[in-house]
């Protein structure tokens, strides 16, 4: 028991909750919850904390790797509560335990768990990036994770991976990792695409998409020699995301393409052509509309705001423009012709829009009865 009596946790936790006992089979510490730092009072009072990276902190400094793989794995098997963060805390105290040693032996043993793609992530991004190369030595392994994840409709968590890809990976990063010999970043911006499974998971109406810009899953024409793995990553997981109809947190995702964007302008590589963002965004927001998606058109807008192109090279006719119109009709809302029987309704509905003064002028003369708008009123709007 001596390692649970060297480590009581973070200090900033200690006001979460008051220890009431430890459940050794589980390595689970229970405490009565400060209900006073709880934004729900209906939540349970009671609060529940893994103390497993404690004992194979322990098992791992006596060279016991074998029997710390065999104590993990039963605590897998057993569905102990909030594992994954106790690993986490393992892996931040190993990387600050200045042993390369004891580093190696817990990547080794975290490496065994189904877990360790997250918990490498979610450490690795609370961390300075002056420590990732102590965890990391090849881009392509994290490369790996964000494709692999960002197919299988992950996008939340490939949005967690993006940040540390363009760590490891972009030439303006201060702690760029090195490709594999005679190779670089732009021989790998399409390793592990996976075109058909970006398909599986977008919505069946946005799934059209993926036929202007399947350029950004698949080698289809040139490729400007400026263009970044992590700046195509970027412009991956926006994309994913649009296809998902999930607007919601686009914005973050947006700045962090705009942040990579500034940085390579700064260094002389300005992106161009489809593969700028405002050029994406504005074609894929064309497209919708072509369609009809007004809403989805407008939703897009509204998540970014970002400002539309205006380059002839971007221009899309429309072909059909009753179809456009039936379609966009289609989502429309419109309130109900009866809503407009009431005058007093009608005057209160009409004062939040347009230019009383001439609609009021139109009426008189059409003969329409209602309230009249003030002259006064129509110059203050």
């Amino acid at each position: 028991m001596a390692p649970f009596r060297r480590w009581v946790g973070p200090r900033q936790l200690l006001q979460r909750g008051l220890p009431l006992g430890l459940h050794a089979a589980s390595l689970t510490l229970v405490a009565l919850a400060n209900t006073a730092l709880r934004r729900l009072a209906s939540l349970p009072p009671l609060e529940t904390s893994s103390l497993a990276h404690a004992l194979l902190q322990e098992l791992l400094s006596r060279d016991s790797l074998a029997l710390a793989q065999t104590t993990l794995q039963q605590l897998q098997s057993d569905e102990t509560p909030d594992l994954a963060a106790s690993l986490e805390f393992l892996l931040h105290s190993s990387l600050n335990h200045g042993s390369r040693d004891h580093l190696q032996k817990t990547m080794k043993l975290l490496a065994t768990s189904p877990l360790f793609p997250a918990v490498l992530v979610n450490c690795l991004r609370k961390q300075e990036r002056t420590t990732w190369p102590r965890a990391l030595h090849n881009p392509l392994d994290i490369l790996f994770l964000f494709r692999r994840f960002l197919s299988r409709g992950n996008p939340d968590f490939a949005a967690g991976i993006v940040s540390v890809l363009q760590g490891v990976s972009c030439t303006g990063s201060e702690v760029c990792l090195p490709f594999p010999a005679g190779t670089a970043s732009r021989d790998y911006l399409y390793t592990w695409c996976d075109p058909a499974g970006v398909s599986r998971v977008a919505l069946p109406e946005l799934a059209f998409l993926l036929e202007p810009f399947g350029y950004l899953f698949a080698e289809i024409g040139p490729i400007p020699a400026s263009e970044c793995l992590a700046h195509k990553a970027g412009l991956e997981l926006l994309f994913v995301r649009i296809l998902q109809g999930r607007f919601v947190g686009l914005s973050d995702v947006y700045r962090f393409v705009v942040m990579e964007e500034n940085r390579h302008a700064e260094l002389g590589e300005t992106v161009v052509g489809r593969w700028r963002l405002e050029a994406l965004l504005t074609g894929v927001a064309e497209e919708m509309l072509t369609r009809g998606l007004l809403g989805a058109a407008m939703r897009l807008q509204r998540a970014i705001g970002w400002q539309w192109l205006r380059e002839s090279s971007l221009e899309r006719p429309v072909g059909d423009f009753a179809a456009a119109a039936r379609a966009m009709a289609g989502e429309w809302q419109l309130p109900p012709a009866t809503m407009f029987e009431d005058s007093g309704r009608f005057q209160e509905e009409f004062e939040k829009c347009g230019d009383g003064g001439d609609v009021r002028r139109r009426r008189e003369r059409d003969g329409v009865s209602g309230g009249a708008v003030s002259e006064e009123g129509t110059s203050e709007r």
